[in-house]
């Protein structure tokens, strides 16, 4: 669509400046999932949530593109790792506190 409307010049988008419509547009499409989402009893909160985290770090990439040429699938995957432990580490807790088990234990044999 951007390619057709000549915002960029090719998929791969080699200057930097060409980067910003895309990160635009991810940033207002993650909001308004964040936005749709945010409701408790059609959607867990969680949902929202990560819609939320990842609008905000299409943002900050937007924002860091301006000047420097970075990898969005570096934050992208950075993201996923911060989930992962957010995961692991509430499960971890839910296990303390509650005195169940958790999948990250069960796997870890603990």
């Amino acid at each position: 669509m951007l390619l057709y409307a000549g915002l960029i010049d090719s998929l791969e988008m080699p200057e930097r400046r060409q980067r910003a419509w895309p990160l635009l547009l991810a940033t207002a499409s993650f909001g308004a999932a964040a936005f749709l989402l945010r409701r408790p009893s059609f959607f867990d909160a969680l949902l929202g949530h990560m819609m939320l985290g990842m609008m905000i770090a299409v943002l900050l990439t937007f924002v860091i593109t301006l000047r420097w040429k970075i990898s969005a699938h570096g934050v992208g995957m950075g993201g996923a790792l911060g989930l992962f432990g957010l995961l692991y580490l509430s499960a971890d807790l839910m296990r303390v506190f509650y005195g169940g088990w958790s999948l990250p234990a069960f796997w870890l044999g603990q």
